[in-house]
Parts: structure tokens; C-alpha cells; sequence
């Protein structure tokens, strides 16, 4: 004890004491110390008396009866003046030291005064009720009830009586205090009416419903707080106190109710209540958990359908507004720009861009799993891997988000296995569902088997069980402590360790982790099933051998068909009888274009004949059964397109024959229209050039022995036409094969990794290597293509260029009467179109090389590919093909055409 461990000395020795100083050891002793003189005794003088021991020595200071008795003083503060007068007592100067009630009657004369002094009638004086008394009808005026002072009618705070006034309070003051509490209480009432308007409209959207509900809970655990309250505040000052931060939070949801009455979508509802939380989110630290709490109530139904939708869950019933919202976000063949307005419009604004490409994607991918692979996983035991707690939740806390983390792991590990183990058969949780335990008739029970046995006695101990919670007792028991502690917290009730991330943060950190986990799981199963149980690697080289002239033999028999001159003819005439391989003998008939019985004569069995040949393990099939139902057809062509047509020496004459592919869904999810398009766009090319190489390779054959007899300027002119033609023909087609053989053994390559690592390395495959993606991959390695073989819209002027060349490279080939026509005849003419050859391929190699010293399309040329490799380690080597520029080193391989500055025959 530290009062008894002091010396035991008075304020006697310390007066008597000349200096002060310590008590000698040897008679140093521990004991009480003397008692101490109350204020009363206390005089101003020198003469200070004893006072009696408190107690023995062995009495103890913390339980002496005496200890802690000492009553306040009640007399007045001193002043100077009871110095000199000790019966002085001062006057009171100010009215409001005065008692309540002396101000009143002074407030009251005031008044009468007044109203006197303007002449105006004197009006009703007013009640005058304690102060106590309109303090808790104040308090009840601010809950929005009724009181023996103050009535609500339609919703307004009136009063009872037409003049009320607290003691100790103006007229004026308490009219002011009186609207003040009013509006708190129409702020209740308000709100009360929101929501049984809510609640009585049959189309209200759920995230709307949502919102009342939320905002009931809300005002109700706002009411019970503050009728729960330990003290009732006994002052206006109190009063006004308490209901600063109550007001502020029903001012707020009012301006939330005003927010969600304007929006007509449930994301826009969820979107209004979003920004709504983040701009509170650093104005109030105490308003911000109840603002996060009513935000994650609301998000629920939305989010709760999107678990739907990624297989997560039950999701809403099939008529909800969000799915109907939805509904088109799902369909597979959606091109970029109705992608980006989903993107855009019809998902929360304040998901990320990566975020909402994965839920489209996943959602995609799954419907297309539901349709097209039933026996799948994902979709037979959705019921098994949705009910683990797996979701996706709006959560702002990080142990929250670590929770979720674990969660979306674990979900994922547990599928994977469940691949590994194989097929899974149909069952649901341990726990009976009210729906199973009344399916079926009693006769179609059966005892054959124990899990069937267990099941029914299961199902009949489910009437003995009592009714589960549904959690709306939980919320809104933590709902009341939040807005509890909003309540009754300071500012200075804020700690470090309940710092919260950003609000956009926390958003994104608690969606990814289940949308990139769902996204992988569902990107496996739809690679596995197109590349295992549909063979999309057949397909794809199904295009390349056709549509891209991959397979030799089928250009070379398609090029016989149409151009050779010793096939009979296919054209139908009196007297002849059509059988056997026939041609079109394109170059050498009068009538064009050729009848469509003419066409599917002259190129019938070439398809089914090459597919043996270019897929020889493959079993037999008609023309007319080939994957995708493979088939020449007609091209759609506008009326200029088709007046070049009806020209059959024109370049253009072959540009109504097309190859038509349609690929069976799913394949058409990565073999598009749009990557069919493109297919066609080459395939159209490779015809030109093929008819130009053809009639440039037998142009001796045709000419032969006029060129024979022909001498001096005629034969020079005509040979090196001919030799420059032939090379521009030859380096041209050399080209565009190793364009399409560089990129597509690529590409090739890359998809023979993937189904790879589908098998033998499933984990490997990450959310970015989806369908989307690969769909992406084959276009992009299309778009490359078309780049390199001058076929892109931009590179429109270039191609018409180079179709100006070869048309007069084919107009030097129809030439005729070379034999009877004059060598000075000949030269003129042969000489006009060998200077416009020189010139546009002059011209020509000039705009290529500007094309491939461009540094951005030496990059795009590789980067297009590089940025859409899947994720998984594979290695691809680079190709060394340099795309335009091997062009121009074909055509101007020593500077040839920039050396000749002119056209000489010497």
C-alpha cells in the first residue's frame, strides 16, 4: 500500500519545521497518515489546529468507514467580495441564471410587448409544457409515432395544440426544434411508404425487392437502437445529438430510394447502389459498413442469377427479369460489336473488362456443353459441385476474400478429380431436399439395393427434423449491430487493423477468383469435347487442304477440269453424247458461263476423290457426305461482279465458283462466318492465279509454231514478255504457298499442343484458353494471311494493282493469228502491253517495298499471333518467313526492274 508505506508526520511538524527535509532513519516508522482538514475548517490564517487520528495503527485506509464520506461542498464559488463581507451573496445578472420558470413569464411578456407595440391583436398564448415532457415528445416525434404533443397526418408532423412551447424555451425555438424532429419522422414515414409500394407492385424487379427489404431491415434496427438506448437523452442538446447520425442515415437512403425509383433494369438498380456506397465510401468511416452491408444485400439476386448461368447454382426461376435481362448474353455466335455493347450495357459497370469477357465466355461455353455434351460433368452433377459454398459474393473484408480464394480452389480440385476418377453418377447432397422425399409412388420403392433402403429411411426421419434456418434471422441480427456500433462509435473508434480495401478492389478481388477457377474447369471440358468427341483438328485441315489449295493433287485436278483443252467438253450440243471425265475447256468455248449441269459434270468426283487421297485413313464418303457437307457452289456476287463474269477472257470469269463448308454446331463456334468469309476471300485469289499460271505454262503449247517462224524484234519481244510473265506468275504462286504453309503449320502446331495438354496436362489449361480464344487464334492467323496475300481492305488499291497485271498477263496469252499477223503489227501490239507490264510491276515492287520497310507491319505480322498463344508451355519455333518482303525479293532478286529504265529489245 503506497498511503501506508509514507511517514508518519502532521502539518504541524512541517509548519514548525524551519526547512524541509527528510525524516531521520533511525526513527523513521511506517503507519497512517493524520487526517485531512475539510474545506469548511478550513480558515484563512496561520493558526492551523489538529485534527484526530483517522484510527489505530492497524486500521486499514482502503476499508475505513470514514474513507470515501466526504460530501461535496455546496456552497458558491468564492468571490472577492466575501473576503470583506462574509454574508455577501451576488446578484444575479443574466435572465437565463434565472429559474425556467421566471424566463417563461419574462419570454411571455416579451412577447405581449411586442405584439402591442405593432398594433397587431394579441395573439393566443402558448402552452407551455415542461421541458422533460416535450423532450420525449420530441423523441417520439423523430420516430415517426404519434404523442400526446405531436400527430403525423399523411405522413406530416403536425402538432396537437396550435401553440406549444417548452419551458426555459422561445416560441420560435421550439417551432424550429419542433420541424426539425418532424422531418426525421417524415423521413420514416416515407420510406415506410417505398416499400409497401415495392412490395404491392407485382413487376418490381427482384433487386428492387431486394432494396425494401434491405432498407426495412435498416429503418427497424435504426427504430430498436434507438428505443433500446440504456439513457434516454434528458436535454434538447442530447436529443439533437442523438439523432444526428440516425437522420443522416435515413436522409441517405431516401436519396438511395430516389436513385432505384429511376432505374428500369436490375443493373442499373445495382449500378445506382454501387456508385451510391463508393461515394460515402471516405465522407463517414462509421456509415461506411452499414452502406457495404445494404450494397451486398442487394447484389444478390443479380449475383445469384450469374451463379445460375456459370453453373453455380440454382440461379432465379426461368421467368425472372434478370434472366430475361440475360437471356441474349448466351448465344455463341455473337460477333465483336454486339460483344462490346454487352459488355457495355447489359453487365455492371464496375466489373472489370477481363471480368466480364470471362463471365460471357463461361456462360457461353457452358450452354453449349449443356446442348451438345449432356453427359459431361459439369452438367450431370451440377447439383454435386454447386452446393459446396463455391458462389460468387460481393465481399469487402481481405479474410473474406482469403475465404473465397480457398473456397474457389478447393471447388476446382474437387472437379478435376472427379474428371480424373471419370464420370460421376447423377446424385445430391447427404441431406434429403423436401422435393426428393415425395417423388415416386409407394410401390416404386424397392428394397433391392442398400443406397435405395437408406434413402427412403432417410427421407421419412426428414418429417422429425426441425425446420432449418434460412438465414434472414442472422442478417438481420447483424444488420442491428452494425447500424448499432454506426451508432455509437467515435471518430477516434477507428483502428488500423479494420483497414478495407478500395471498394472497386474488393469487388474485383472477390469475383476472380470464382470466375477464373468456373472458367478454366468449363474451357477444358468444351476444348476436350471439340478437339476429342467433334475432331476439330480434322476440320481445320479439312480447310486448308481445300479452301486454302493445301492438297496438290486436288489443285492440279480442279485446274484440268477447268482450263485443260484435251478433256472433252462438258457443253451440251445436238448429236453428241456426254460420258466419261469431262472439262470445261475454259478458253476454248463460245458460251459462258457454263450451265449448272455443265459444272457439276466437269468437276463431279473431284472432292470425294482428293478427300481420299489427302485424308487416306479416313473412310470413303460421297460428294455429298463430306464433313460439313463440302461442295462447289456459286458465289453471291453484285451486278457489276457479275458483268465481269459473263466475260470468259476476263480475270474475273471464274469468280462465281465458291466452296461451300458448313460447319455443324459446335464447330461453327470457332469456324465461323466470318473465318469462312476469309476463307473464300483466298480461295477466290488462288483461282485467279491459278487460270494465269495455267495459260502462262502452255502459252509454247498454244503458240509453238508461230513463235517458230516468227524472227528479230517479234521473237524477242514475245520471248522475254513471255519469260517475265512466266517468272512473275511462277514467284507470285511460290509466295502465296509458303505464306499458307508458314502460318498454318504454325497455327498447326499450336492446336496439336493444346489437345496435348488437355490430356496429359489439364491444369495447364488456364481461363484465357477458352473457345473465345481459340476462335480468336484461327481468325487472327486468317487476318495475317490476308495480310500477306494483299487482301485486306486497306490494302485495296494494291490488289487492284496487282489484278491489273495479271489481266495483262492473260491478255498476252489469248492473243491469236500470231501466224498471219505482221511481225511490225505484232510488235506494236505485244510491245503495248509488255511497257504497262513493266510499269505496274515496276510499281508494284515499289509500293511492296514500302509496305515491308513499314516497321508496324513487321511487327503486326508476328505480334497478332504472339498475343493470342495460350498460356500453357508449349513450344512453337519462329518463322523465318518474312512475309512481303520475300516477295520482293522473288520479283526484284538482283534489282531488275529498278535497273531497266526504260523498255529495250537490243
Amino acid at each position: 500500500m503506497v498511503v501506508s508505506q509514507i511517514s508518519q508526520f502532521n502539518l504541524h511538524d512541517l509548519e514548525n519545521a524551519a526547512t524541509l527535509k527528510l525524516p531521520e532513519l533511525e526513527n523513521f516508522t511506517y503507519g497512517i497518515l493524520d487526517d485531512v482538514v475539510s474545506a469548511e475548517e478550513s480558515q484563512l490564517s496561520t493558526d492551523i489546529e489538529h485534527e484526530q487520528d483517522i484510527g489505530k495503527d492497524n486500521d486499514d485506509v482502503w476499508v475505513s468507514s470514514s474513507f470515501g464520506k466526504f460530501d461535496a461542498p455546496h456552497k458558491n464559488a468564492g468571490t472577492w467580495e466575501q473576503f470583506y463581507d462574509k454574508t455577501f451573496k451576488e446578484k444575479q445578472l443574466y435572465l437565463s441564471e434565472a429559474s425556467p420558470e421566471i424566463w417563461d413569464a419574462a419570454w411571455l411578456h416579451i412577447e405581449s410587448r411586442s405584439e402591442n407595440d405593432q398594433g397587431e391583436q394579441p395573439a393566443k398564448q402558448a402552452e407551455i409544457y415542461p421541458r422533460n415532457f416535450v423532450v420525449t415528445g420530441l423523441f417520439e416525434l423523430a420516430l415517426g409515432f404519434s404523442s400526446a404533443l405531436f400527430r403525423f397526418n399523411g405522413g406530416k408532423a403536425c402538432t396537437r395544440a396550435n401553440f406549444i412551447s417548452s419551458s426555459g424555451l422561445s416560441t420560435e425555438l421550439t417551432a424550429g426544434l419542433i420541424q426539425d424532429f418532424g422531418e426525421i419522422g417524415q423521413l420514416f414515414h416515407s420510406i415506410h411508404d417505398f416499400i409497401r409500394e415495392i412490395y404491392k407492385e407485382p413487376a418490381s424487379y427482384p433487386s428492387t425487392v431486394a432494396a425494401a427489404a434491405v432498407i426495412e431491415e435498416v429503418v427497424e434496427s435504426l427504430k430498436t437502437c434507438l428505443l433500446l438506448m440504456s439513457t434516454r437523452p434528458a436535454s434538447i442538446l442530447q436529443l439533437q445529438e442523438t439523432f444526428r447520425r440516425p437522420k443522416l442515415m435515413l436522409t441517405r437512403s431516401s436519396a438511395l430510394i430516389k436513385r432505384i425509383k429511376s432505374s428500369v433494369r436490375d443493373v442499373e438498380v445495382l449500378e445506382e447502389v454501387y456508385s451510391f456506397v463508393e461515394g460515402f465510401e471516405s465522407i463517414d468511416p462509421w456509415f461506411r459498413p452499414v452502406a457495404l452491408l445494404i450494397l451486398q444485400r442487394i447484389a444478390k439476386p443479380y449475383l445469384q442469377a450469374m451463379n445460375g448461368k456459370l453453373g453455380l447454382g440454382p440461379g432465379q426461376q426461368s421467368n425472372s427479369s434478370i434472366d430475361i435481362q440475360l437471356e441474349w448474353l448466351f448465344r455463341v455466335d455473337l460477333d465483336d460489336a454486339t460483344k462490346s455493347q454487352l459488355l457495355e450495357h447489359d453487365l455492371p459497370s464496375f466489373l472489370v473488362h477481363e471480368q466480364k469477357e470471362l463471365f460471357i465466355n463461361t456462360t457461353q461455353d457452358l450452354e453449349m456443353l449443356k446442348v451438345h455434351d449432356e453427359e459431361n460433368i459439369l452438367v450431370r452433377n451440377q447439383s454435386e459441385f454447386c452446393n459446396d459454398g463455391t458462389l460468387l459474393e460481393m465481399v469487402f473484408g481481405w479474410d473474406d476474400i482469403e475465404r473465397i480464394q480457398s473456397k474457389a480452389m478447393a471447388h476446382e480440385e474437387n472437379v478435376r478429380k472427379a474428371l480424373v476418377d471419370g464420370p460421376l453418377p447423377y446424385k445430391t447432397n447427404t441431406a434429403v431436399r423436401r422435393d426428393e422425399c415425395f417423388q415416386g409412388t409407394a410401390s416404386s420403392i424397392a428394397y433391392t439395393d442398400g443406397q435405395t433402403a437408406e434413402q427412403f429411411f432417410r427421407s421419412y426421419k426428414f418429417f422429425d427434423a426441425l425446420p432449418g434456418d434460412t438465414g434472414s434471422g442472422r442478417r438481420t441480427e447483424l444488420l442491428r449491430q452494425v447500424i448499432e456500433h454506426a451508432l455509437l462509435s467515435t471518430d477516434y473508434d477507428e483502428k488500423p487493423s479494420d483497414f478495407l480495401p478500395p471498394l472497386s478492389m474488393a469487388c474485383a478481388a472477390s469475383f476472380h477468383p470464382v470466375l477464373s477457377a468456373q472458367s478454366r474447369l468449363v474451357n477444358h471440358a468444351c476444348l476436350k469435347m471439340l478437339f476429342h468427341k467433334y475432331n476439330l483438328l480434322h476440320h481445320l485441315e479439312l480447310q486448308h487442304q481445300f479452301q486454302l489449295l493445301g492438297c496438290g493433287i486436288f489443285s492440279a485436278r480442279l485446274s484440268q477440269a477447268l482450263f485443260s483443252s484435251t478433256l472433252p467438253s462438258a457443253e451440251r450440243r445436238k448429236g453428241h453424247a456426254r460420258s466419261g471425265v469431262m472439262g470445261l475447256r475454259m478458253g476454248l468455248r463460245e458460251t459462258w458461263p457454263p450451265a449448272s449441269a455443265e459444272l457439276r459434270l466437269a468437276l463431279m468426283g473431284i472432292l470425294s476423290e482428293c478427300y481420299q487421297t489427302a485424308f487416306p485413313g479416313r473412310p470413303s464418303y460421297e460428294s455429298d457426305d463430306l464433313p460439313g457437307n463440302l461442295s462447289f457452289a456459286i458465289r453471291n456476287l453484285s451486278e457489276p461482279e457479275i458483268q465481269a463474269c459473263l466475260d470468259s477472257k476476263s480475270l474475273q470469269a471464274l469468280d462465281f465458283l465458291r466452296l461451300q463448308y458448313r460447319p455443324s454446331p459446335p464447330l461453327d463456334a470457332i469456324i465461323s462466318e466470318a473465318a469462312l468469309d476469309k476463307y473464300d476471300r483466298i480461295f477466290r485469289l488462288q483461282m485467279r492465279l491459278c487460270r494465269v499460271s495455267f495459260a502462262a505454262t502452255h502459252f509454247f503449247r498454244t503458240h509453238g509454231r508461230a513463235l517458230k517462224i516468227k524472227s528479230g524484234k517479234a521473237f524477242v519481244i514475245l520471248t522475254r514478255f513471255h519469260v517475265e510473265a512466266r517468272h512473275f506468275v511462277h514467284s507470285l504462286t511460290l509466295y502465296i504457298h509458303s505464306c499458307i504453309s508458314s502460318l498454318w503449320t504454325r497455327f498447326y502446331r499450336i492446336l496439336k499442343s493444346l489437345a496435348h495438354s488437355l490430356e496429359s496436362r489439364p491444369e495447364h489449361v488456364s481461363e484465357h484458353d477458352g473457345l473465345y480464344q481459340l476462335k480468336t487464334l484461327h481468325e487472327a492467323m486468317l487476318d495475317q494471311l490476308l495480310f500477306d496475300l494483299l487482301l485486306r481492305n486497306r490494302q485495296e488499291k494494291v490488289m487492284e494493282l496487282l489484278v491489273d497485271i495479271l489481266g495483262n498477263i492473260l491478255e498476252f496469252t489469248q492473243l491469236s493469228g500470231l501466224e498471219e499477223q505482221k511481225d511490225e503489227t505484232l510488235v506494236e501490239e505485244v510491245m503495248a502491253l509488255f511497257t504497262a507490264f513493266r510499269e505496274k510491276t515496276k510499281l508494284f515492287i515499289a509500293v511492296c517495298k514500302r509496305l515491308s520497310e513499314k516497321g508496324a507491319y513487321k511487327v503486326g505480322k508476328s505480334r497478332d499471333l504472339e498475343s493470342m498463344m495460350f498460356t500453357h508451355d508449349w513450344k512453337v519455333s519462329e518463322s523465318h518467313f518474312e512475309g512481303i518482303e520475300s516477295l520482293v525479293m522473288m520479283l526484284d532478286i538482283n534489282g531488275w526492274y529498278q535497273k531497266q529504265t526504260s523498255l529495250s529489245l537490243g
